[in-house]
């Protein structure tokens, strides 16, 4: 081969890259896109919106919204502050009556060991292997 021959097929490599370049560009203005960012679409990320104007309004669509979201495996959703906060109010209470003259953090420190095997926390839910 030749320098000619080698010259040759370098400018007809070099021209075809910057035919296929054209293309691309043509291709992403006729798109009205961007060649960095790609074609350019709707913001969707708040169309599935909660509105509400007010506090009374944002409470009601916030609880119409959550009541007919979440589906773990058996339909139930547990909120554990709320569990727990209702459980160690009544534990403390019997605790009281029990072990009258302890510290509130005394309290609070066996009504959490009292939670962690009780049948009503979740964690502790029997677990179906089937």
């Amino acid at each position: 081969m030749t320098r000619a021959e080698i010259a040759a097929q370098a400018m007809a490599k070099l021209e075809a890259e910057q035919k296929s370049k054209k293309k691309e560009k043509k291709a992403v203005e006729v798109s009205g896109g961007n060649e960095y960012i790609g074609v350019l679409a709707e913001n969707e990320n708040r169309a599935d919106t909660i509105s509400g104007s007010g506090v009374d309004d944002a409470i009601a669509a916030l609880t119409i919204a959550t009541s007919g979201a979440g589906s773990s495996g058996d339909g139930k959703k547990v909120n554990l502050k709320a569990a727990f906060a209702a459980f160690e109010e009544r534990e403390i209470v019997r605790l009281k009556e029990e072990n009258p003259g302890l510290k509130l953090s005394q309290y609070k420190e066996r009504a959490f060991k009292a939670w962690e095997k009780s049948p009503e926390n979740p964690a502790n839910a029997a677990v179906d292997l089937s």
